[in-house]
Order: C-alpha cells, then sequence, then structure tokens
C-alpha cells in the first residue's frame, strides 16, 4: 500500500500558472519514520558535490537511492552538516580537500553501505537538472548521522550537528 502526497507549487512566471508534482512514499516508510527520529537505510550514492560554504549550507552532498524503498522520485540526497568548520576525522583541521577526498572514496568503494539519519520529505528537487550529488528527489537524511561501509568502517557525524555562526539566519541571543 502507498502514501500518495500531491503538493501543488505556483512558479512566478509571466502567466503565473500553478504546475501540480505528485510523489509517492511507501506508507510503511511514513509509518516508522513517525515513531523514531533516526533511520538506518541501505543505499547506493551516485555522487558528491564539494564542501558548501557556510553561507550556503556548510554540507556536502551525497545523492543516490536506498535500496529498500520505491517511491517517486526514487532519488535521495543525504547530507552531513558543518563538514566546512569540521576537520575530517583523526585531522586536526579542517580542509576542504579531505572532505571530497572522503566523497571520492565513499562513491568508489560502496560495499555493504549503510546510511543513518533524520527522515526528511523536502519536495523541492522533483524534477529539473539532475546532477549525480543531485538527483531528482523527495526524500533526504537531514542530517546524516552515521555512515557504515560492510560493518567495518563507520563515520560518525552526530557532533557536527550544530549551529555555525557564518550560517543565514544565525544570531547570538542574549
Amino acid at each position: 500500500m502507498r502514501f500518495k502526497l500531491c503538493l501543488v507549487t505556483a512558479f512566478l512566471v509571466a502567466s503565473a500558472v500553478a504546475k501540480t508534482f505528485q510523489f509517492t512514499v511507501p506508507l510503511s516508510d511514513l509509518q516508522e519514520w513517525a515513531g523514531v527520529v533516526l533511520t538506518t537505510r541501505a543505499a547506493q550514492v551516485t555522487g558528491h558535490s564539494g564542501v558548501h560554504l557556510a553561507v550556503k549550507d556548510c554540507e556536502m552532498h551525497f545523492g543516490g537511492t536506498v535500496t529498500d524503498y520505491a517511491g517517486t522520485p526514487d532519488g535521495w540526497v543525504f547530507e552531513p552538516m558543518n563538514v566546512c568548520v569540521e576537520p575530517f576525522f583523526g585531522k586536526s583541521k579542517q580542509t576542504n580537500k579531505d572532505w571530497t577526498a572522503y566523497g571520492d572514496d565513499v562513491l568508489n568503494n560502496q560495499k555493504g553501505l549503510s546510511l543513518t539519519g533524520v527522515p526528511r520529505i523536502w519536495p523541492e528537487h522533483l524534477t529539473g537538472p539532475v546532477e549525480d550529488s543531485n538527483p531528482n528527489h523527495a526524500l533526504e537524511l537531514h542530517p546524516l548521522i552515521r555512515l557504515e561501509r560492510d560493518a567495518d568502517e563507520a563515520r560518525d557525524f552526530a557532533s557536527f550537528v550544530h549551529a555555525t555562526e557564518a550560517l543565514a539566519g544565525i544570531s547570538e541571543t542574549t
């Protein structure tokens, strides 16, 4: 059984005509996610972005698919937070080169890949230009909390979940 969601989005164009997009999310997924904050899924990565500046979102996006997901569109995006300020594991200083090398390694060595994060329905990219790091998708693991491969290498991003000062909208409270 599938639960069908319909999103109506108005685009500001000369004719001001609204478009309707439809996507499906399996009801079993929605029921599971209603009771948990994190979910773990076997996945395949199709690409990754570079490290985004803090004023953008300070993330690196992995695009791909989830093995047991049968929704439309079938793409997913997996987003570890704050990689623009966090040093790579075992390093003392942040460099974008370390993170993009890690993205390349994940892309090229995916055996037993499993991802854990907060499932998010975010239908901003249902159609449009497709990039390996940003396939057409309605679902994300955002933030991505853990990336594990073949049960012998795990990277835990939980400590990366914080408000980076350079992000738009972040300000000191008094």
